[in-house]
């Protein structure tokens, strides 16, 4: 019986040995590693060099599958085999040139709200420096300038580094994501918007909360808008549901506007989701000539357009212009308006050396607005040299 016991174990022995050996021939040596990508179906790797089992590059990688198919322009990875003796897998260096993902599919996109699974790795996982230059799904840009350094261990996601950009912004994050229960976070960072008139405009962030329940956002604004953005948002949620309040002590759009067209003491709070609509309202105030003039706002904001039950400007009671309407943009652009004017003081926005020759007491129409034609119609009266008068 010890025998055969000894004879076993001499066995299996034997059959790890030759299995260390064939892994360390086929992931150690770069022939080895041509032979391995040449069995995986639908993959074509051009002039690769190096080992899969520690560091290699190639000019190209692609895979197609029927219409769908990924491509990797100018890959490299590099990581320490060695780190598997402590169950964490260490990649060093994983960079890419563009990156292009095609697929095709013709499936509607499933209504169902997205939820997060419990994740747990067999493995601990330490990147080290991650670069991607662009990615494309389906010749659409999505990001560019990814660049990363994160660990993932039991206690879930340690962002030290992440950045990246699109066409038109730019962001950089650090801290904790836990991959358990609600998905606890801890977030900071920045993004930076463009801006007219060659003015920077950052944006420091700071998340907290659940990705599974309620995150929690604080946005401090700077450069061509100082100003702050604090609200909740349930990003996993179905319609994602929201309340947002962004206040501005001081504004003005463009600096060739004169100081009378300075928002101050904004305020604009939305509630609401994307299928009944967020609901918006908003107050400033213009520090015009001869006292200020208040603004107000009032709306719903959809994903296909708005609607906008009051937009005023009120000197005094008697001195206002309403505007109210509907815009939509889910198929071109498309406007049905309606406005009101009495005796509005508007030189006390727009100040000129000498007053106009003409003062507009009443207004009242309608204004439409659809694939680049215009209709409305109005009725208007006014005081001139000659006396009171009227248009329609």
């Amino acid at each position: 019986m010890k025998r055969w016991l000894r004879y076993g174990l001499f066995s299996l022995l034997g059959l790890l040995l030759v299995l260390a050996i064939s892994l360390s021939l086929l992931l150690g040596t770069q022939g080895g590693s041509r032979w391995l990508l040449v069995q995986v179906p639908g993959l074509q790797v051009d002039d690769f060099n190096g080992r899969l089992g520690g560091s290699w590059s190639a000019q190209q990688l692609r895979w197609q599958q029927g219409e769908n198919s990924v491509q990797v322009m100018a890959p490299r990875l590099n990581w320490s085999p060695a780190c598997l003796l402590r169950l964490t897998l260490c990649i060093e260096q994983l960079h890419s040139g563009p990156i292009s993902l095609v697929f095709p599919g013709d499936e509607q996109p499933s209504s169902e709200p997205f939820s997060l699974p419990d994740l747990s790795l067999p493995l601990a996982l330490q990147l080290g420096q991650v670069q991607i230059d662009s990615m494309q799904l389906n010749g659409v840009e999505q990001l560019q300038g990814l660049q990363l350094a994160a660990r993932w261990t039991a206690k879930g996601i340690q962002i030290d580094s992440l950045s990246l950009a699109t066409a038109d912004l730019q962001v950089a994050l650090q801290g904790q994501v836990q991959t358990s229960g609600n998905w606890p976070l801890q977030l900071n960072g920045q993004l930076r918007l463009p801006a007219p008139e060659q003015q920077a405009w950052p944006v420091a962030l700071q998340l907290n909360g659940e990705l599974r329940e309620r995150v929690q956002l604080t946005a401090s604004s700077s450069g061509y808008l100082t100003g702050e953005l604090s609200g909740w948002v349930q990003p996993l949620a179905e319609h994602l549901p929201a309340q947002l309040r962004f206040q501005v002590a001081s504004f003005k759009a463009s600096a060739e506007l004169p100081d009378t067209l300075n928002l101050e003491q904004v305020e604009l709070n939305a509630q609401g989701d994307l299928q009944a609509g967020y609901q918006i309202i908003g107050s400033a105030s213009l520090p015009a000539t001869e006292g200020p003039i208040a603004m107000a706002l009032a709306g719903l904001l959809k994903a296909d357009g708005a609607a906008i039950s009051n937009l005023s400007l009120t000197a005094e009671p008697e001195q206002q212009v309403q505007l109210s309407g509907e815009l939509n943009w889910q198929q071109g652009l498309s406007l049905d308006s309606r406005f009101n004017w009495q005796s509005f003081p508007w030189q006390r926005l727009y100040p000129l050396d000498e007053p106009a020759p003409v003062a507009l007491r009443v207004l009242n129409g309608e204004l439409a607005y659809q694939d680049g034609n215009y209709l409305g119609h109005f009725a208007a009266e006014l005081d001139g040299p000659a006396g009171a008068f009227s248009l329609q």
